[in-house]
């Protein structure tokens, strides 16, 4: 078995949700309005989405009465994400310039696997305001049909090393958040 690459390397991977963003928007899970709620709770508070893909996050925190801008590298799903009315700047985070904006929340919508945490989370820190947060979120699905077992096979044959869990360990990323100072 080879080694897996890991996501952020994989631009391959990451690059292929575009070529499908108008499906990747219409098909992918909203989150909880509890949640949003939450997090946008103090009106004009201020949101960066990082890969924030078509904006789904983005859009369902501006709904809610917050101040988003999104950042974004690829420049199918940006599109999609500004003609719902999201200010999106094209940028891996890595690269992406802060020109000394701080934000209260910093928020990773099922992205953060995309982002080398080893750079991100230094970078997170530098750039919230005080008082800040950094938001991890994910949608996890349950499958009914097919069942769990055969969309594990399915998966299987598609994803190298077996891969079959986008988010590639939980634990992993709850350790390379607290070793670089944040709490959970």
């Amino acid at each position: 078995m080879t080694a897996e690459l890991p996501s952020h390397l994989d631009r391959q991977r990451a690059d292929s949700f575009g070529s499908r963003a108008l499906a990747y928007d219409a098909l992918r899970p909203r989150y909880p309005s509890e949640l949003v709620g939450y997090l946008a709770a103090a009106p004009g508070i201020r949101v960066l989405d990082v890969g924030s893909g078509t904006g789904i996050l983005a859009r369902q925190l501006a709904e809610a009465g917050a101040d988003v801008l999104a950042v974004e590298p690829d420049p199918r799903m940006a599109r999609v994400a500004r003609d719902h009315g999201i200010t999106v700047e094209e940028s891996t985070f890595e690269e992406w310039e802060d020109a000394g904006r701080r934000f209260d929340l910093v928020t990773f919508g099922q992205s953060f696997h995309w982002v080398d945490p080893q750079r991100a989370l230094p970078k997170v820190r530098t750039i919230l305001a005080p008082g800040g947060a950094l938001i991890l979120t994910w949608n996890r699905v349950k499958p009914i049909r097919p069942t769990t077992e055969a969309l594990t096979a399915i998966n299987s044959t598609v994803f190298p090393g077996n891969r079959t869990d986008m988010v590639a360990g939980a634990e992993r990323i709850r350790d390379q958040i607290v070793d670089a100072g944040f709490a959970i």
